[in-house]
């Protein structure tokens, strides 16, 4: 290796040991407060500050929260029962839904400044929001009288995004620049296998919103991060619906973020750093029961991309822990994910200093077997399924 680096341009060297360095990452866990409970089975954010947020309980008791500097912050409600977080932007404002008093009917709601406050659309039966910007733009879905509508909510003005030909659209994703990205269904006529209608991902820029197409030749896929650098990733249904990986969009040129071979067939991507490091899970195909990117079969394993390898994130943590998704990736190379072994929880990956390969050979071999499904609803929001 010597005489080989010797004959090689002093910035070829240091990019290839940067590059060594780099793919041998590891990570310390830090399981999150038990107050947050199981949330990560859900939308859990985590951004640049080290913020999280979570989710503890289920409808129509949940409760929502933001972990700030160490502190677990419960998000108050718009006067009911139940709050729900979706996205937090880079200034710890948090957007999700919550409901009024003696009525369980979401509603779109942003809290900032310990405030809440709600967002949703004129003439909507319920509403969410999905996901902030920095310059607090909002990603609003409307449940309306004869769709489902995507808008963009800026300084308490709502920008109607259009559809792509059926009646349900979901915005996903918003960057700083005020593009949404989302899924839509191309029209009202259901898949005769899988009954529901078939989804494309999108792009909406400067009023008009383009149809990303089949992606890899199914019409089940759909757009849900974008960055301040236009670039998208998403999950879209190989030809035939028996397969489905994640992907990474830019400038309409596809990259196929495969998942972990030879055992699984499904990936699910979810977030992406500057450093272009991307986040999911990859699994087995859960058959007969959904289009292959909405469900996953188990055991899976969180999953990191780099320069579109996947790498399972197991392989880069002590061996007691079981990690079987990824959600989110900030700039810091921290990433939030889930363990299922030794216990159920969310926890926080910290690129440990000094980057020490993992001993393989100290690894417990056996995955986690156990009758479980993952899918994603109709929020994008993961859930576990039994």
């Amino acid at each position: 290796m010597p005489r080989l680096l010797s004959r090689l341009a002093p910035p070829l060297i240091a990019l290839l040991l940067a590059f060594a360095a780099h793919a041998q990452t590891t990570y310390d866990v830090v399981p999150l407060p038990a107050r947050l409970g199981d949330g990560i089975y859900g939308d859990a954010a985590l951004n640049n500050r080290g913020s999280v947020i979570a989710d503890s309980g289920e409808y129509p008791t949940s409760n929502g929260y933001l972990w700030k500097n160490g502190r677990v912050i419960p998000l108050p409600s718009l006067g009911g029962t139940f709050t729900v977080t979706h996205g937090l932007s880079e200034l710890d404002h948090v957007v999700g839904l919550s409901c009024q008093q003696d009525n369980l009917s979401p509603h779109a709601a942003l809290w900032r400044d310990g405030q809440v406050i709600e967002i949703e659309p004129p003439g909507s039966f319920d509403s969410g929001a999905l996901r902030i910007n920095r310059f607090d733009e909002v990603a609003v879905f409307s449940d309306g009288p004869s769709a489902t509508s995507a808008y963009k909510w800026s300084n308490g003005s709502f920008t109607f995004l259009g559809d792509l030909g059926g009646s349900v659209t979901y915005p996903f994703g918003i960057n700083d620049a005020g593009d949404v990205v989302g899924q839509a269904a191309i029209s009202n006529v259901p898949d005769p296998r899988f009954h529901i209608p078939p989804n494309h991902g999108f792009l909406w820029h400067a009023g008009t919103m383009t149809d990303l197409g089949s992606i890899f030749g199914a019409d089940f896929n759909g757009a849900f991060y974008i960055d301040n650098a236009g670039r998208i990733i998403g999950i879209a249904d190989l030809a035939g619906d028996q397969a489905a990986h994640g992907f990474l969009w830019i400038g309409g040129r596809i990259t196929d973020l495969r998942p972990l071979a030879p055992r699984d067939v499904v990936s699910w991507a979810f977030s992406m750093n500057k450093a272009g490091q991307i986040v999911g899970s990859s699994g087995l195909l859960r058959e007969h029961i959904g289009p292959p990117y909405d469900f996953m079969r188990c055991p899976c394993h969180a999953v990191l991309w780099e320069n579109a390898q996947p790498i399972d994130l197991n392989t880069r943590v002590a061996a007691k822990w079981n990690l079987d998704f990824a959600t989110a990736i900030n700039d810091k190379g921290e990433i939030l994910a889930h363990t299922m072994k030794p216990f159920s929880a969310p926890v926080l990956l910290i690129p440990q200093q000094g980057n020490h390969p993992v001993v393989r050979t100290l690894r417990k071999t056996e995955p986690y077997i156990g009758p479980r499904q993952l899918r994603r609803d109709s929020s994008n929001r993961i859930a576990e399924v039994w």
